[in-house]
């Protein structure tokens, strides 16, 4: 029998993390290219780690229990290997918040800056830049989830709009393969 009662922080970093998923489920419902796999993995590992937020002690100091921090990592893997998922560079960072505190940032501009990309891509980080700070002071389940799914719309959003300009988006420091 486990006696383990996650934290309150715990709690919303499964939550968020089970959003995440739902979020990978309705665009692979939609998605017929090569994206789909990726889609799935993401759903399936994200539910691992908001188990393992549900029901493991942490194991380090961050409050990260180790089969949340291993799931997240082959999420972030598999986003990163299919910029088409449309979830951004260091997306963990909005599961884990709740729990370590670690900022949330707007991935890198597209690149090259092509007939004003930068421009048209303003108003979508300065969005972003807004929603991070409500997430940071989010109080319920119910606001959290409408800030995800906004979020993860932006993102998505800046993806398509690199790809119609040929640009490619920055990932993990560096430009996705085109």
């Amino acid at each position: 029998m486990n006696d383990y009662r996650p934290t309150p922080n715990a709690v919303a970093a499964g939550y968020r993390a089970s959003i995440l998923a739902r979020i990978a489920r309705r665009r692979a419902l939609i998605t017929s290219g090569p994206a789909l796999p990726a889609l799935l993995t993401l759903a399936d590992l994200l539910c691992d780690a908001a188990l393992s937020f549900w029901e493991e002690r942490p194991t380090e100091a961050d409050g990260i229990p180790a089969g949340a921090r291993f799931a997240l990592d082959d999420a972030a893997t598999a986003a990163v290997g299919d910029p088409a998922t449309g979830f951004p560079h260091e997306f963990d960072r909005y599961v884990t918040h709740p729990v370590d505190g670690r900022p949330l940032a707007v991935p890198a501009a597209v690149e090259p800056d092509s007939s004003g990309l930068v421009a048209r891509e303003a108003p979508l980080v300065a969005a972003l830049n807004v929603i991070h700070g409500q997430l940071a002071t989010v109080d319920t389940p119910e606001v959290a989830e409408a800030m995800l799914e906004a979020a993860f719309i932006l993102h998505f959003n800046r993806i398509r709009l690199a790809e119609t300009h040929g640009a490619r988006p920055r990932v993990m420091g560096r430009l996705a393969d085109a």
